[in-house]
């Protein structure tokens, strides 16, 4: 594979239960050392995209090539040289930390040394606890080392924070950014729009099985249409019917606006303000974010692109 082929390439990709369309011509390329988000709700298709690109699922028809690699052909060539933390892992509960890290060393075939990569990912402590008895983010911290046994060029994490609290999963975020840093190819699925703005080059959208946006988190919130919101603190209360129909939430001294023409809607806010001898202590401008995102294309009757 030459220095500027995509690591990841998808054409005309459909996926059928029971006859039913779960992936829908789905089309897009990563290049190497990207990492990128696939988000959507629950049946949106996330999972069984990754699974289709790692192998696990048969495609009904399309293409799809990994490494330069034709799935159909090359499927155990592709898996030696990916990792793969799923969305449900089985461990062997009943034995150490240490003791699956040697097993799945044998199953890849592994020479390195069991206690770099144990030390790598910061489980030396509990090297020696039984897998069952691991806090969720003890367990998930193992499933990443599990994942990167072989070294792979691309990793696969299917929801690798999900329902872990935000001090550990921000442990998690800090070690995927290192291994981005470190050139490998990551894609991954999540729910937590804060964590794909935080890991992710690019995001493609999913809704139905389809892709309904693919770009930079940016210029993703950049190009679709949604306010802003201005937030002003003032010196005295003033309450939401005094704004004049504004889209604003009054509380106290703090008052949020949703605004498509800021400019506009502050002359006017200042206005008020001035009428009312009103003076303004603070006012700031919030973008849009991947929140805002996606509630706009899940809330929308068609696709955005």
């Amino acid at each position: 594979m030459s220095a500027n082929s995509y690591i990841i390439e998808i054409v005309g990709l459909n996926k059928f239960y029971d006859g039913l369309p779960v992936l829908k011509n789905i089309n897009f390329k990563i290049k190497s050392g990207e990492t990128v988000g696939i988000l959507g709700a629950n049946g949106a298709g996330k999972s069984t995209l990754l699974e289709s690109i790692e192998g696990l699922r048969k495609i009904d028809n399309g293409n799809i090539k990994v490494l330069g690699l034709d799935i159909k052909k090359h499927q155990k060539k592709i898996q030696k040289n990916i990792g793969i933390q799923l969305q449900k892992t089985s461990l062997f509960e009943e034995l150490t930390v240490e003791d699956n890290v040697k097993i799945f060393y044998g199953l890849y075939g592994v020479k390195k040394n069991i206690i770099d990569i144990i030390n790598e990912f910061d489980l030396e402590k509990i090297k020696n606890s039984k897998v069952g008895r691991l806090s969720g983010g003890q367990f998930q911290r193992l499933n990443l080392c599990l994942s990167m046994i072989n070294n792979p060029k691309i990793l696969f994490l299917d929801e690798p924070t999900t329902g872990l609290d935000p001090k550990v999963r921000k442990e998690l975020w800090d070690k995927i950014r290192e291994l981005k840093n470190a050139g490998h190819t990551i894609l991954l699925t999540t729910h937590y729009m804060e964590e794909a703005e935080e890991l992710c080059d690019r995001i493609i959208f999913m809704r139905q099985g389809k892709i309904v946006a693919d770009d930079t988190p940016k210029n993703l919130t950049k190009t679709i249409n949604i306010p802003k919101e201005l937030v002003i603190e003032v010196d005295k209360p003033i309450t939401r019917e005094e704004m004049h129909g504004l889209d604003s939430i009054a509380n106290g001294t703090q008052i949020r606006i949703k605004s498509s023409n800021i400019m506009k809607d502050l002359m006017f806010v200042f206005e008020i303000f001035k009428n009312k001898d009103i003076q303004v202590i603070d006012v700031k401008i919030t973008d849009a974010n991947l929140e805002d995102v996606y509630m706009e294309i899940y809330n929308a009757t068609t696709s955005i692109c």
